[in-house]
């Protein structure tokens, strides 16, 4: 194999300390604490070029892409409005936290449609007016649109509510801070099932994942193999009743399986837990629209309704 080039292994190492919360959440793809998926390992160079890879274009197609995989589990929700703050998490969903990481937020940028071409990294002169981190404003260029930026302020800014704001003298009154760009787990587990606890246990804002394609995608992303027999009813629709529905992870086989939840005539699993597995969630917002609303309908015959 090829040794990884520098500027992608720079964009590694600048992320290594931010997903840390988020690399946390991959362990729930395992049976219990073991087998965690802590690619953190890789990240091994200090930072520097990383952010130049994608705001100078110095990187070639491949480094991009490549970096930009090495995020795909991580979701990027918005904070606040005019705060400074994530939104606080729902019952058992993963926290969110602030994006400290200019890679991050360019991804986040990319993800939701938003430009990052006027300067990016905002001057200290506004240090204390934005939010720490990753944040959504008014672009500079257009007022009618929004752009991300990045503020590198140490340690926060004053005229964040709740800062020590002694000897601070506001002199931009009615400019609004913005609203900060945080980050979450993509993909966490739902419940694993037993014959009495079955299908999903998402907690808010998660879904499980009924569609196939999307079983791959999160199998490829978590670092995960699929099984063989990857479908389980392929060659005997039974199956459907002895595992659980949608996309789970197999504790025997240690690999992503999917079980059609229109296989067996749509029927539920009279038995998921038999042959052991956990459902993998999404967060639903991520879901299309189309692929949601599938879920929500399948969810009222297999468990609990994605939100």
């Amino acid at each position: 194999m090829a040794p990884m080039p520098l500027s992608l292994l720079a964009l590694l190492a600048l992320l290594a300390p931010e997903v840390s919360s988020t690399l946390q959440h991959r362990s729930i793809i395992r049976s219990g604490s073991e087998g965690t998926h802590d690619r953190t390992s890789m990240k091994v160079l200090a930072d520097g070029e990383a952010t130049q890879l994608e705001l100078d274009g110095s990187g070639s197609s491949d480094e991009v892409n490549q970096a930009r995989e090495s995020m795909c589990d991580i979701d990027f929700p918005l904070g606040i409005e005019n705060g400074c703050s994530c939104q606080s998490a729902g019952a058992d969903e993963p926290h969110h936290t602030i994006i400290l990481q200019k890679a991050l937020c360019i991804e986040a940028a990319s993800r939701h449609g938003m430009d990052t071409r006027e300067p990016f990294a905002i001057e200290d002169a506004w240090f204390d007016y934005h939010p720490k981190g990753c944040f959504k404003d008014v672009c500079r260029h257009d007022s009618t649109k929004d752009c991300y930026f990045f503020n590198g302020v140490e340690p926060v800014p004053r005229k964040c509510p709740g800062t020590n704001s002694t000897g601070f003298v506001d002199l931009h009154p009615t400019v609004a801070l913005g609203t900060p760009v945080c980050q979450r787990a993509r993909y966490i587990n739902g419940t694993t099932h037993t014959a009495t606890h079955s299908h999903g246990g998402c907690p808010t804002g998660y879904g499980v994942i009924f569609h196939e394609l999307k079983c791959t995608e999160a199998g490829t992303c978590l670092g995960d193999s699929l099984a063989k027999d990857f479908r389980i009813t392929a060659h005997n629709e039974s199956e459907h009743n002895v595992y659980p529905n949608g996309c789970f992870f197999s504790e025997k086989l240690d690999l992503i399986e999917y079980n059609n939840p229109e296989a067996n005539g749509g029927a539920e699993p009279t038995e998921p837990g038999r042959n052991g597995g956990t459902q993998i969630c999404q967060v639903s917002s991520d879901m299309n629209a189309t692929e949601h609303a599938e879920s929500q309908s399948i969810s009222q015959n297999h468990g609990p309704k994605p939100t």
